[in-house]
C-alpha cells in the first residue's frame, strides 16, 4: 500500500476511501457468511444500498480534485456516480467475499449484509418489479466481465475513478471551474495508469478491457433512467 501512495497516490487514495468505505459498512452489518437466500427483499436492499451512498460521500470528501469542487458541483457529480459505481461496487465486494470454489464456479451475487442469491434464480422470477429486473440483469451481465478480466485493485480503483469523473455521460451541468477541475482529475488517473503498466503498450491493451466494463455499466444505468423516465 505504500508503494501505491507513492507511485499511483491518486488511484492508492480511491483505494483507501474504498476500504475505509468497507469497513464501516463491515461494522454496520453483521456478515452471514456463505448462506444463500431464496427470498430477495427488494426494501432490504434499497436500505442497505442507500446507506452505503451516505457512508461513500463521507469517505470522497477529502478526495483529490473532488475537495475542490463547490458544493453543487459535488453533488451533481456524485448523483451521477453513485447507480453505476453501485452496481458495479456489487460485483467487486462479491468477487471478494465468496471464499468457495461452489460460488465462485456460480452465478452468485452478495449483498452488504453477506446474504448471497443465485442470479438465474433472481432473474427467472416471474414477479419481478421493473427496477428489480434492470438490477438483476446487470449484476449478471457484469458478473462474467469481472471475473474474466480478474482485476488488479488498482485497475478497479481506476475504474472507479473513471466513473467519478466522466462528468459527460448524462450531461451533466458543472460549472466552468468544475469542468476543469475534473478534466485535470482525469488526466492524472490516465497518467497513473501509464506508470502502474510500466508504459508497457502490450499491458496497457486491458486498458481498453476496464472501459469496456465502464462502459457496459453505464449501459445499464441508462436502463435504470428510461424506468425512471
Amino acid at each position: 500500500m505504500a508503494n501505491f501512495n507513492v507511485k499511483y497516490p491518486t488511484i492508492a487514495k480511491m483505494l483507501h476511501s474504498y476500504l475505509t468505505f468497507t469497513k464501516r459498512r463491515n461494522n454496520i452489518h453483521c456478515r452471514i457468511k456463505n448462506t444463500v437466500q431464496k427470498v430477495f427483499d427488494w426494501k432490504i436492499y434499497t436500505q442497505m444500498n442507500h446507506n452505503d451512498m451516505e457512508q461513500f460521500l463521507i469517505v470522497l470528501s477529502d478526495f483529490p480534485f473532488f475537495d475542490s469542487l463547490s458544493e453543487a458541483d459535488k453533488m451533481a457529480l456524485f448523483k451521477r456516480f453513485w447507480m453505476p459505481f453501485s452496481l458495479l461496487e456489487r460485483i467487486y465486494d462479491t468477487l471478494n467475499n465468496l471464499d468457495s470454489t461452489q460460488f465462485l464456479d456460480g452465478n452468485f451475487i452478495v449483498l452488504q449484509n453477506g446474504s448471497i442469491f443465485e442470479l438465474d434464480e433472481l432473474t427467472k422470477s416471474s414477479n419481478l418489479e421493473e427496477m428489480e429486473k434492470i438490477t438483476f440483469n446487470s449484476w449478471k451481465t457484469l458478473l462474467p466481465l469481472k471475473k474474466k478480466l480478474n482485476p488488479h485493485c488498482i485497475e478497479v480503483m481506476y475504474i472507479f475513478c473513471c466513473i467519478l469523473w466522466n462528468s459527460s455521460y448524462l450531461d451533466i451541468p458543472l460549472s466552468e471551474a468544475g469542468d476543469e477541475i475534473v478534466r485535470r482529475g482525469r488526466l492524472i488517473i490516465h497518467k497513473e495508469m501509464r506508470e502502474f503498466y510500466n508504459y508497457d503498450e502490450i499491458q496497457w491493451e486491458r486498458i481498453y478491457a476496464l472501459r469496456h466494463i465502464l462502459v457496459v455499466t453505464e449501459d445499464c444505468i441508462k436502463e435504470h433512467g428510461k424506468n425512471i423516465a
